[in-house]
């Protein structure tokens, strides 16, 4: 769908018109597709959606889908993470919301994510874990709220609770 970025921005606007009030509606995206790979292109792909809906909230697996001779399992881990584009989108683009997905695997990924500050590019609104919440969701979750969220303590002492 990256490649029809007027499509996505059509449905999302279907989207938004036919969902109950307070629905939010999002884009989970790659950084580009194929040969359409460029930073330029994902600012296209980000400027259409927005000018065609309201969507203004947008998960980024940082790593570019090559739909020609890539496997799956090959997809997640052949073509390079490129997390600075991310960060470069939430500075260029203020009023829009990114999340950074791909290549996160620990709280402390995800910690030092969201600390990285404007110097470096914009600060990303979210992060995101996938395969590795996954996985092991107690093993990786049980201290997220005091590694990320900064809590005293975390909620539950054992998976049981």
């Amino acid at each position: 769908m990256m490649a029809e970025p007027e499509l996505v921005g059509d449905c999302l606007a279907a989207m938004w018109e036919n969902a109950p009030d307070g629905t939010p509606v999002s884009v989970k995206c790659r950084i580009g597709v194929d040969e359409t790979d460029s930073y330029d292109a994902l600012c296209e792909y980000v400027e259409t959606i927005t000018r065609r809906s309201p969507t203004k909230r947008f998960y980024v697996h940082a790593r570019k889908a090559l739909l020609d001779g890539l496997s799956p399992a090959e997809n997640r881990t052949v073509p390079p993470l490129k997390h600075d584009w991310a960060y470069a989108l939430a500075r260029d683009f203020p009023e829009c919301e990114f999340h950074l997905n791909g290549g996160l695997k620990t709280l402390n990924d995800v910690k030092n994510a969201l600390e990285r500050g404007p110097a470096n590019g914009g600060r990303v609104h979210g992060a995101m874990i996938g395969r590795q919440a996954h996985a092991d969701p107690w093993g990786l979750l049980s201290a997220a709220d005091t590694t990320v969220f900064g809590a005293d303590a975390n909620p539950c002492a054992n998976r049981r609770e």
